[in-house]
């Protein structure tokens, strides 16, 4: 009975030697992967970016807004570090002290600012290439107000083949104010001002530009010590320096005052132009000037 249980045992396992393999195989691939995601303990005091262990965490405080569009949600994040303080609110305005928060202007172009500290932009990158990219533009225009708090803006250099050229490119409905550029070297196309390209509708007071501005276009450049072009705005309290170069249109406070209002304020600067020249302002179009020479 002995050697026939044994026999059969053979001759079960000879005619199930693949089935046998099978099994063996998958016991084989089964402990292997147990044994590939084995992951071994943490260590009680490991390094910083290991698994596990306690770990010191600094954080930073943001302040951030969220607007809606067509499509999606687009985060507005304003860092703590883009200003020196403030909310960009009327009442308390983004702190602007540095070159950097300068720049940063441009990414909040309907807030409130306040210049606390003078401010040199003959440093790089804002002096080399094209220089500074001036604020605004027709499409997306600075809408909101700054107060140079009588704090220096020196060394402003833009070397642009553009339009709407100044430390603000196109501004609509803003108000600036309090701002002193010092030593700029402003180059463009047209609508270039030392401080302002095209100012529509919006008002400059105490302010004032000191250098060298340059319109390199054709026909109708509108290059101005202070403001290229100031169609329906108001220029009070303010005053250029600027030696002011271009073909048409060239004045030494304004080019081309369309509708505005200039009260105040005055020009010394030295004007080289072909048509259209001013010493004052270049072109008055229905535009009042009182109390300035």
């Amino acid at each position: 009975m002995t050697g026939n249980k044994f026999n059969g045992i053979t001759y079960f396992l000879k005619g199930k030697r693949s089935f046998c393999a099978l099994l063996l195989a998958m016991i084989f691939l089964f402990t292997t992967s147990i044994a590939a995601y084995t992951v071994e303990p943490p260590t009680a005091d490991p390094s910083a970016m290991t698994y596990g262990g306690k770990q010191d965490v600094e954080l930073q405080t943001v302040a951030a807004s969220v607007y809606n569009t067509t499509d999606n949600i687009v985060s507005n994040v304003v860092y703590a570090s883009d200003f020196a303080g403030g909310d960009g609110s009327v009442d308390n305005p983004y702190q602007v002290a540095t070159a950097e928060q300068l720049n940063n202007v441009r990414n909040h172009l309907d807030k409130h600012f306040i210049q606390t500290a003078d401010i040199d932009l003959g440093v790089e990158p804002y002096n080399t290439g094209a220089g500074w990219e001036p604020i605004g533009n027709d499409l997306s225009p600075f809408t909101g107000t700054f107060d140079g708090n009588g704090k220096i803006i020196s060394k402003l250099t833009i070397m642009d083949t553009g339009s709407y050229v100044g430390l603000f490119g196109f501004a609509l409905g803003s108000h600036i104010k309090n701002v002193k550029l010092e030593d700029v070297n402003v180059t463009g196309d047209y609508q270039v001002g030392g401080l302002v390209g095209d100012n529509k509708d919006g008002e400059i007071t105490n302010s004032y530009a000191t250098g060298a501005v340059i319109g390199t276009g054709g026909d109708e450049v509108y290059v101005g010590g202070l403001v290229g072009y100031n169609y329906w705005g108001t220029i009070t309290r303010s005053y250029a320096t600027a030696t002011v170069t271009g073909t048409n249109y060239v004045g030494g406070l304004v080019a081309y005052n369309d509708c505005g209002e200039i009260t105040n304020s005055y020009a010394t600067s030295a004007i080289d132009g072909d048509f259209g020249v001013g010493g004052l302002v270049a072109y008055n179009d229905c535009g009042e000037i009182t109390n300035s020479y």
